[in-house]
């Protein structure tokens, strides 16, 4: 809701990449898409609003994260990205014989390009080279893959190596997969080496199939940045053509947006009713997209939203809601509310939780949560850990994909 015109933008900017533009005789144009805005205005939904367009093409999309207690690791949003990319690349029983046909040109086309140098492409995209080197029942050294790149010229020269070898990795995969929707959140805690590459991607003329989609937070975005620094140079490239550079910014959203949120949500018609709560919870949230949901949720909780069986639709007094609510300044207030209400053992779990990464496995918590004692407590069972998860994932604390991955 309210993201309408964004979403003709992002899919105005798709079709700038997508192979059947040449056949118009136009030329592709790579992509890069600027998403910012504050926490929980929607710059991720947005983005993934873009999924189904690129899979209808024949194409790639994935996503990748940064994450601030892991910044000093190189490389890690483009690696997640990557893990994605293989699960779309890997043969499947439901796999069609031309996806199988198309893997095997971009196994020979890569091989050929990189040949023993895929080895450095070990350091991002290791699952890929699997791939390749699986099929074409070639072998390498891996001596150098947990190598550091060292200092100086060998410093300098490995680096190099390295953003040739992602380059020709992406070259190949928008020949025979493209377009490729290279998606990158939370861009503000990319390291220096990640942004050196990400340009170096966008600046390559060879490949016009790619588009990337960078989400930064507005709030945490330093002119001094190096995050800044690598967009003014961006900015400079795009000037001599090749790349086109689109902004978006999401704001909050207004109360007729809010409105359309809540007839979906509560799957009730649009009415004098839903107006007025939506007003409340524009005043409340300022028309924070997340906000309003955990706002909404809050109000469930209290008993102030009910399901009223007997008329099987949701009743409420706007009233009541207008006295029993206090506006809150921020996202960040209202969780931390929800998070104080936790049990003793849940808020550990959470915290514990956190340290571990935005992305991490459950036997991980539960190795670590089974761990201490001796009175330096911890030491939860399974049970507890899946009750923690399982509430955690319906309050909106993690967001749990396919799997034994867990998102916070």
């Amino acid at each position: 809701h309210g993201r309408s015109k964004h979403q003709e933008t992002l899919l105005g900017c798709l079709s700038k990449v997508d192979k059947d533009v040449e056949k118009h005789k136009k030329k592709a144009t790579t992509q890069l898409v600027l998403v910012s805005g504050v926490s929980g205005t929607g710059k991720t939904t947005l983005t993934m609003t873009l999924q189904k367009p690129v899979y209808r093409m024949g194409g790639i999309f994935a996503i990748g994260k940064y994450d601030l207690q892991h910044q000093s690791e190189p490389y890690i949003g483009l690696a997640l990205a990557c893990d994605k990319i293989y699960l779309q690349l890997k043969p499947s029983d439901s796999s069609c014989p031309r996806h199988d046909e198309k893997l095997e040109m971009f196994r020979n086309d890569l091989w050929d390009n990189i040949g023993d140098g895929i080895e450095v492409l070990s350091r991002i995209a290791p699952s890929i080279v699997e791939l390749v080197l699986l099929e074409t029942r070639r072998d390498y050294s891996s001596e150098s893959e947990s190598e550091d790149f060292g200092y100086g010229k060998a410093r300098y020269e490995a680096k190099a190596k390295l953003n040739f070898a992602v380059r020709q990795l992406f070259r190949a995969l928008c020949k025979h997969f493209g377009p490729v929707v290279l998606a990158l959140d939370d861009l503000q805690w990319a390291d220096v080496a990640s942004l050196e590459l990400l340009e170096d991607l966008l600046s390559d003329r060879k490949n016009r199939h790619l588009m990337v989609v960078g989400q930064y937070r507005s709030e945490e975005f330093d002119e001094s940045s190096n995050l800044a620094k690598t967009l003014a140079s961006l900015q400079t490239k795009c000037a001599k053509g090749g790349l086109e550079i689109t902004e978006i910014s999401t704001g909050s959203v207004d109360v007729e947006d809010v409105n359309g949120m809540i007839l979906d949500l509560l799957s009730v018609d649009s009415s004098p009713a839903t107006m007025e709560l939506a007003k409340i919870c524009h005043r409340r949230t300022q028309g924070n997209v997340f906000f309003v949901l955990v706002f909404l949720r809050m109000l469930y909780d209290k008993g102030f939203l009910v399901f009223n069986f007997g008329a099987m639709k949701w009743i409420w007094d706007a009233s009541k809601i207008e006295s029993g609510t206090n506006a809150t300044t921020n996202v960040v207030a209202l969780t931390h509310r929800k998070m104080a209400s936790l049990q003793g053992e849940h808020q550990t779990l959470l915290a514990l939780a956190s340290c571990l990464g935005h992305v991490f496995e459950k036997s991980k918590l539960a190795i670590v949560a089974g761990g201490m004692n001796a009175a330096g407590t911890f030491s939860f069972d399974g049970t507890v850990v899946e009750q923690f998860l399982s509430l955690a994932l319906d309050e909106g604390f993690l967001e749990g994909p396919s799997g034994e991955e867990r998102s916070s």
